[in-house]
């Protein structure tokens, strides 16, 4: 169980409150793209401190969380994205599921991991869910323990907001 301390807080919403979120959708998946990435153009990596995963953020995975975001918070917790992959709690790993056009399982997809964190939002408190990619590069096996794993799919909230004093 997450402490209070554990909790990532979003005080401030990082865009115009008063854009409506299919409107704020574009700009800021241009923008989280920009804030995530190095001087040398590469994607931040950032170590979860519960398990020692490295996970590293990915363009695929800041587009899918805007696009499928329904609730305006989830993209405001894209500000403190580090903050939520450094502190999140493995929840499992889950094999890949058979595609719904029934073609066969890409061979280099070895399936997702799931973790969730507490995220308060602007005083609203958030469970978030994180889908994390597991794939192999190569000969390289990316979600195996010591190598990387990519925020490349999303995060949703999965429970809340309930109303929270901070």
């Amino acid at each position: 169980m997450m402490s209070d301390k554990d909790v990532v807080r979003v005080d401030e919403a990082p865009f115009d409150e008063r854009i409506p979120i299919e409107q704020l959708k574009g700009p800021a998946k241009k923008w989280f793209k920009k804030k995530y990435k190095d001087k040398n153009n590469t994607y931040k990596k950032i170590v979860n401190t519960n398990t020692g995963n490295t996970i590293e953020i990915s363009g695929k995975g800041i587009a899918h969380t805007i696009s499928r975001a329904d609730n305006i918070d989830v993209i405001y917790s894209m500000d403190v994205l580090p903050e939520m992959i450094e502190r999140m709690e493995y929840a499992g790993h889950f094999p890949p599921n058979t595609p719904k056009d029934g073609k066969p399982v890409p061979t280099n997809f070895l399936g997702v991991e799931k973790y969730h964190t507490q995220v308060q939002v602007r005083g609203k408190l958030y469970t978030a869910e994180f889908v994390i990619k597991m794939e192999r590069m190569g000969k390289q096996e990316i979600g195996k323990v010591g190598k990387v794993r990519l925020y490349h799919y999303n995060h949703t909230f999965t429970k809340g907001p309930s109303e929270r004093t901070a």
